[in-house]
């Protein structure tokens, strides 16, 4: 994976017999389906006053319990 794509100065696009494609392997039906149902789960824990947990900022979480 490249911090920037497509990657724009990587010394790999100066070779012929390389080939670069864009990140795309959660792309399949199953990868979406286990992209939503993991969103879902935590949003239930959310709901539940519960710790989510994949949580971005866990410095600002709060528990909303009764939501």
């Amino acid at each position: 994976m490249f911090e920037q794509e497509p990657p724009t100065e990587s010394s790999l696009l100066e070779l012929d017999n390389v080939v670069l494609s864009p990140h795309t392997a959660a792309f399949t039906y199953e990868g979406l389906d286990n992209m939503s149902m993991g969103i879902v789960d935590q949003l239930i824990d959310y709901y539940q006053g519960k710790r989510p947990a994949h949580l971005v900022n866990p410095e600002v979480f709060k528990s909303h319990k009764g939501l």
